[in-house]
Order: C-alpha cells, then structure tokens, then sequence
C-alpha cells in the first residue's frame, strides 16, 4: 500500500536561479532549454530540456517530453515526465504519458494515463494537498 503523506504543492526556488515564466494566455512553440525554473501557465507545444524546476499550473497545458530536476504538474500534460529528482502530481493534474522519476507523488483525484517508475527504489507516494491561505 502506498505510503500517505501530507505535502504542498510549490515549487523550491534556489535564489541564484532565475525563473521563466510562461503565462496564462501565452503560446510557445519550440524547444524549450536552459538552466533555471520555469513555470507554466499558457501553453507550450513542445518540449522541454531544463537543469532546474518545471511547474505547470492548473490552468497550464504542455504537448511534449518535459526533462528536468524537479516537475510539478497541475495542469494538462500529453507527453513523457524524465525527472533526475521528483515528479509531484496535484489532483487537478490530467497526464498523458509516463512518468519517471527519482520520487513520485500522486494526490487523489489525479488522472495519469501512462505508466510510472521511480528510479530512487523508495516507490509512488500518495499526497493530500495542503491549501494555503
């Protein structure tokens, strides 16, 4: 059974990364890379090579293979997740492709349609959502 833990849904910034922020109404296409965090709002139709942090809000939508640190996923998703670190998944999150990782956490509510891995050995977690006021 899987493991039950408490967790926020945020993003860990380091101060000397900037962040890049895609915003709700915007359209990117292209390859996305770099070093640095970066948050998703609009849409991104491609995909997405970061050494840091990807954050794709509730009302973000990806089309494409996200590689980076650390992804947290709210919004609509249709492609792979590759994470050297972990992979959070809010209830609000509908994915389709799989996802690997060193972590993995799964709040209820959340649809995956795709396998999942994690390469940590430690296995899936499930969360439940902290609201912050």
């Amino acid at each position: 059974m899987a493991q039950k833990r408490q967790r926020r849904f945020s993003e860990k910034e380091t101060p000397s990364q900037q962040t890049t922020v895609i915003a709700e109404g915007m359209r990117v296409t292209g390859r996305l890379k770099g070093t640095g965090n970066v948050i998703i709002s609009g849409e991104l139709d491609s995909d997405c090579e970061i050494n840091g942090s990807v954050t794709l809000t509730d009302t973000g939508r990806c089309k494409g293979t996200i590689r980076a640190t650390d992804v947290m996923i709210a919004g609509n998703l249709n492609g792979d997740v590759l994470a050297e670190g972990r992979i959070e998944v809010s209830r609000s999150a509908l994915v389709k492709g799989s996802l690997a990782g060193a972590n993995i956490a799964v709040a209820e509510g959340a649809v995956i349609e795709g396998g999942m891995q994690t390469t940590s050995g430690i296995g899936m977690q499930q969360i439940e959502e902290i609201e912050v006021t």
